[in-house]
C-alpha cells in the first residue's frame, strides 16, 4: 500500500496497511508507548453517561473491554512475541477522599458496566507494596500489559 493509499501490484483488496513514522520503524510512537492494554474510557462513567446515555456508554466502555480481547486473541493466534500478559491496572489513592471516590466508581462499574474490580484497602494494598503511604487502591484485574517493542 503506497502513501495514496493503493494496494501494491498483486496485493489482496481485503487487507489494507498503513505505518506512518517519521523515522525508522518503532522509533516513534509505535515503539515508545506506555504497553498498557487497559479496560475502560478516557473520561468518567459519569462523564459519559452525561455525555452520550446510559447504553450508549455502556457500548464504547464494552468496545474497550473487547479491545484488549483481541489484541491477547491476535497475539496468540498469529504468535506475536510481545508478552502480552493479563498483568491488571492499579489505581492508587493518595489521599482518603480518593479512596472513597474509587468506592464509588467500583460500584458504578460493577452495577452500570457489568464490569468487576477490586477494591484494595491501604492494609492490603501495603502488604502488596511494602509502603503505607496510599490509602488504598482500585485494582482492575483484567487490564494487560504488552512490550510493543519487541
Amino acid at each position: 500500500m503506497d502513501l495514496a493509499g493503493q494496494a501494491a501490484p498483486g496485493a489482496s483488496d481485503s487487507t489494507r496497511v498503513v505505518l506512518v513514522e517519521k523515522d525508522k520503524v518503532g522509533s516513534g510512537a509505535s515503539g515508545r508507548n506506555g504497553s498498557m492494554c487497559t479496560q475502560g474510557i478516557t473520561i468518567s462513567t459519569a462523564e459519559a453517561r452525561k455525555r452520550y446515555g446510559q447504553e450508549r456508554a455502556r457500548e464504547l466502555y464494552d468496545a474497550f473491554r473487547d479491545a484488549v480481547d483481541v489484541v491477547e486473541e491476535i497475539t496468540r493466534t498469529e504468535k506475536i512475541d510481545c508478552d502480552f500478559h493479563r498483568a491488571g491496572r492499579l489505581d492508587v489513592a493518595a489521599k482518603p477522599r480518593h479512596f472513597e471516590a474509587m468506592r464509588a466508581k467500583q460500584r458504578d462499574l460493577a452495577e452500570n458496566f457489568g464490569h468487576e474490580t477490586q477494591l484494595l484497602t491501604r492494609g492490603k494494598l501495603k502488604s502488596e507494596l511494602s509502603s503505607d503511604f496510599y490509602h488504598g487502591a482500585l485494582l482492575d484485574p483484567d487490564s494487560a500489559v504488552l512490550r510493543v517493542g519487541k
